[in-house]
């Protein structure tokens, strides 16, 4: 039984969920790190909304899936070149996240493909 291309697109949009979860567990963990109360908590909340934007893009159409996902990526890569110019991370860690964040949205984005030809 081979997979289908809607089971397919279904499963890249759960592993882009999972990993956008994966991202929200790291910036609780910057959060615990911060010595300023306030920076830790814009972090955790940060950490949360992209906890429930990975969960809620589960439960729309594909196509608003993958903007929600693609968003929450972009947003929480910036964050994260960011904050690794700042010295809140070490730098080799920002320019990973700016190439997984590339290369996640480029892969998310080819959903956007696959839906335009069904």
């Amino acid at each position: 039984s081979a997979l289908t291309p809607d089971a397919g697109l279904r499963l890249g949009l759960i592993y882009g969920a999972v990993m956008l979860a994966f991202f929200a567990g790291l910036r609780w963990g910057m959060a615990y790190n911060r010595r300023d109360a306030a920076a830790a908590l814009t972090e955790t909340a940060a950490g949360i909304a992209a906890l429930i934007a990975a969960v809620l893009s589960l439960m729309v159409p594909a196509l608003l899936s993958v903007v929600v996902l693609v968003a929450a990526f972009l947003l929480h890569g910036l964050w994260d070149l960011l904050a690794s110019e700042a010295g809140y991370l070490p730098r080799w860690y920002g320019l990973l996240r700016n190439m997984l964040t590339v290369a996640t949205v480029l892969s998310l984005m080819s959903f956007v493909v696959r839906l335009s030809l069904t």
